[in-house]
């Protein structure tokens, strides 16, 4: 198989262009490779063959209008792969002469496929390939059907002894006769598809009788060959009608057989074929659509399968088949060999037969069941072929399959899978529970209701069941094995993943993507440490909660070895900070598609990041941590992708546009990168260029401004500090006095104050203080007096003790003199007594002035003055016979 390919596309070996000429038609690519030169001329217009120069060994004119093949003039003799399918090609002759390539003796490859050639005498004329026995493949495919057949067609073919892969229309009359048995080499043969208007093609038992050397034989069909037509110019319709029991059988060194898309062919061909199937030495059998899309549900018998049991197969391919179950104990008849299972495309149904042990299937590593149901949707015109339209062979098919079927079909099996059943659920009983069932360590509950067992063959390490509807939630996963690497779960209806998934500890592959889920729980890959590869594309976990709040940091916190995450497309806004802090050996993340605005996630803790895809979101501009957080990584081999994001053009978005431009080596396709202002678009490069300008005076602008009002600020907080200077020294006096109250008299709770009155008065004017007022008011009236000389306790500030004494005096008496103005503490008494006779006494009668010499008005402090305003002042009397009414008054206020 492998070595076709190589042949088929050996004109392509190497992709090494040069300046060197190889043929007359200027429009063709000169490719050197080893063994001389490769001309490609393939979709170039021609309407004829250029002439080629004798180091040219392959040539391709593939795709163009060539009605006739190129001559031996035009040729070089050391010309060995030729290719010139797909033309008009219908004639072999111009102006009666025949002008064939047939003196080319060393060619090793010819295709003449999908040209307008009748297979027949007329075209091949008796010994054209006479001259070709080195040649290795051919291919005749997609030609015009003869109307009569081709009867020599073994003769015309006995030439080509070296011939090892062949490739033809499969038509009426057509016949492998006795000389290809000297056709030792060829291994190979593509039957390229039933073309015949009658659609009753059939393969006999004698068919291959004389190909016994086939190793590979393909007689699988495209859906409707549109370009392929009849000598009467109608449209060919291709596929299989029967291929007898016994003709595959005469293949014994058979490897690969593929009948698929053989949709008339059903799995009664399929049944004879696989009964045949033990006599070859079959590894790959491909049996896909043998059946229309929308026709009826069919049964998988034992009968179908019963003979692969015992043979080589490895890989088995019964896709797109309508099975929608299967006889019980029919998976039994699967061979031990097999390494690959394709189920998909197909219509099952849980039933009996999915309880046998899989005890055969021991080998197997990869089985598909993805695209179940997948008819109901298909819309296309390829699944409605048009052999739908002939139900009654379908149903003359099931009858002949179910006819050797004893008792029911459904429940009645070929083997006895009531055993199979009973010993699952000893398997299932044998697994270890907890009665406190912890889903953070996988720790199974009691309750077998809450957990789902799922037993696959012990050695499968691939499991593809995308599209095929599973719903509605992942929940407690426990698989039976531990062998699984890849799990894909694609496109189907879990809308929570719930979990944990259980005993997949080797998990490397999660497909997860499609599901429209919207509901994941921080444990739900807790259980999952080998995985390297997640896909979570196309959900809604956006609209979850969980990757934005404090449990996002458990969510992929257990994938120590994860590669590459996928979140594309989950209407995503957010994404909590921490939440990939464990993904320290990630080298892709992708968040393409989603509506983020912005990107603070840490990735500095990631060294083997090289790829972050934030494209098509909704970011105007990133943030600061953001900008700071992708230059720390700019240094290592990081390439980020923000192209079709609606940056704005902004002098908030300057430095993030810088930012780009300064790393533009690590963001993708970066000269396409643009952004927006209010009228129109630019690149990025000329944005930054214009912000600057406009940016730079707003800038000085902004800063002035902000100056400006920091200024403002701090002269008015000045102001408003300055005048209220008094009242905040007096309430911070206060406070500490109070929170010193053991160190001070409390006056909480007492009906008296411990003073009448407390004496302010200048140092200069203490004779007058104590040999008039303390000698009168103290000696002759009994009043107590608080005199700053004699009752301010020792160690204290004075600034404390005159807030105290003021606090314990019922009055204040200030002798008001210029001395009394030039004394700062004076000043400051009068300054705390009057915010006392504000805020504590809240305007009683307390603050008594004594203005004992006169004093300028322009020197009298504004408190002085609102108290003289408010409250009546003496002045000591110049007149000794005025003493005795002032001393009267001044006794009088203070009582």
């Amino acid at each position: 198989m492998h070595a076709i390919v190589i042949i088929l596309l050996s004109n392509s070996l190497y992709n090494v262009y040069s300046d060197i000429s190889c043929c007359t038609e200027p429009k063709c690519d000169c490719i050197k490779h080893d063994d001389g030169i490769f001309a490609d001329c393939s979709d170039r217009q021609l309407n004829s063959s250029p002439t080629f120069n004798e180091k040219v060994t392959s040539i391709n004119l593939s795709f163009n209008y060539l009605t006739y093949p190129p001559s031996n003039e035009n040729l070089p003799d050391s010309l060995q792969h030729l290719n010139v399918s797909n033309n008009r090609i219908y004639r072999l002759s111009l102006d009666g002469e025949r002008i064939i390539f047939w003196k080319i003796t060393g060619l090793l490859a010819l295709d003449i496929s999908s040209n307008e050639i009748v297979i027949d005498e007329t075209f091949f004329f008796p010994n054209i390939f006479s001259n070709f026995s080195f040649l290795e493949l051919l291919d005749l495919s997609r030609n015009v059907i003869p109307e009569n057949g081709f009867k020599e067609f073994d003769q015309l073919m006995a030439p080509l002894i070296s011939l090892r892969f062949l490739s033809v229309d499969i038509f009426y009359n057509i016949t492998f006769g006795k000389r290809f048995e000297k056709l030792l080499n060829l291994k190979s043969l593509k039957l390229a598809g039933v073309c015949n208007t009658s659609r009753t093609f059939f393969i006999t038992e004698n068919f291959f009788l004389y190909l016994p050397f086939l190793e590979y034989l393909d007689v699988s069909t495209t859906e409707v060959w549109t370009n392929i037509y009849d000598s009467l110019s109608s449209p060919c319709y291709c596929s299989l009608t029967s291929i007898h029991r016994g003709a595959i059988g005469k293949l014994a060194d058979l490897k690969y057989l593929d009948i698929s898309n053989n949709r008339y062919l059903g799995l009664c061909g399929f049944r004879n074929i696989t009964n045949d199937l033990n006599l070859t030495s079959i590894e790959i059998f491909r049996a896909r659509n043998l059946y229309c899309q929308d026709s009826r549900s069919v049964t998988l018998y034992c009968d179908d399968i019963r003979y692969l049991r015992n043979i080589s197969l490895q890989e088995l391919y019964i896709d797109g088949n309508n099975i929608v179950i299967g006889q019980p104990g029919v998976l039994t008849y699967l061979p031990s060999s097999l390494l690959v299972l394709s189920i998909s495309e197909n219509r099952w149904v849980a039933g009996l037969y999915t309880w046998s042990p899989y005890d055969n299937l021991r080998n197997l590593v990869r089985i598909d069941i993805s695209n179940i149901n997948n008819h109901e949707l298909s819309q296309s015109g390829s699944a409605r072929y048009t052999c739908c339209s002939h139900f009654l062979e379908d149903v003359s098919c099931e009858k002949s399959r179910i006819k050797n079927v004893i008792g029911d079909y459904i429940t009645g099996g070929c083997a006895d899978t009531t055993n199979h059943y009973n010993d699952d659920i000893k398997r299932r009983n044998s697994v270890e529970t907890s009665i406190k069932p912890d889903p953070w360590k996988c720790f199974y509950p009691l309750n077998e209701d809450e957990v789902h067992y799922i037993v696959v063959p012990e050695n499968v390490k691939s499991i593809i069941m995308n599209n095929s509807r599973l719903g509605y939630a992942i929940r407690w996963t426990i698989f039976n094995t531990p062998a699984i690497v890849n799990l894909t779960l694609s496109n189907n209806q879990l809308y929570s993943f719930i979990g944990p998934i259980c005993n997949v500890t080797n998990f490397k592959f999660l497909d997860l993507s499609g599901n429209r889920c919207s509901m994941i729980t921080p444990y739900f890959f807790n259980s999952l440490p080998s995985l390297e590869t997640l896909l979570l594309n196309d959900n809604l976990l956006g609209l979850a909660g969980t990757l934005q709040n404090r449990n996002a940091i458990f969510v992929f916190g257990s994938l120590t070895n994860l590669l590459y995450l996928d979140l594309s497309l989950n209407k995503l806004t957010s994404l909590s900070k921490n939440i990939f802090w464990n993904l320290q050996k990630i080298k892709r993340i992708s968040l393409k598609d989603n509506l983020l605005t912005d990107f603070n996630i840490n990735v500095k803790h990631m060294p083997e990041l090289t790829f972050l895809d934030l494209s098509e979101n909704q970011i105007l501009y990133l943030s600061n941590d953001a900008i700071d957080g992708i230059s720390q990584r700019t240094s290592r081999n990081l390439i980020i992708d923000l192209s079709k994001n609606p940056f704005m053009c902004s002098c908030d978005s300057l430095k993030f546009l810088k930012c780009l431009q300064v790393n533009q080596r690590v963001c993708k396709d970066f000269s396409k990168y643009q952004c927006s202002n209010a009228t129109s678009y630019e690149t990025l490069t000329d944005a930054v260029i214009s912000l600057n300008k406009k940016c730079s005076s707003y800038t000085a602008l902004v800063i002035v401004i902000l100056l400006l009002i920091i200024a403002f600020l701090v002269c008015l907080i000045i102001a408003i500090i300055y005048k209220n200077r008094w009242k905040l020294k007096y309430w911070y006096y206060i406070a500490k006095r109070n929170y010193f109250q053991h160190d001070y008299m409390c006056l909480e709770g007492r009906q008296k104050y411990k003073f009448d009155a407390f004496l302010s008065y200048a140092d200069e004017d203490r004779l007058f203080v104590i040999m008039n007022i303390i000698k009168k008011l103290e000696e002759k009236e009994n009043f107590r007096l608080c005199v700053h000389e004699r009752d301010f306790i020792p160690g204290c500030d004075v600034a404390d003790n005159i807030i105290n004494a003021i606090h314990n005096s019922r009055k204040v008496i200030f002798v008001v003199t210029p001395s009394f103005l030039r004394s700062r503490w004076c000043i400051f008494e009068l300054n705390m007594a009057y915010m006392e006779y504000v805020v504590s006494r809240q305007g009683f009668d307390c603050l008594i002035m004594v203005i004992k010499e006169k004093i300028s008005e322009r020197d009298i402090p504004r408190n002085m003055y609102d108290i003289m305003k408010d409250e009546s002042y003496l002045k000591f009397p110049d007149d000794e016979a005025d003493e005795v009414t002032f001393w009267e008054r001044l006794i009088d206020a203070l009582r």
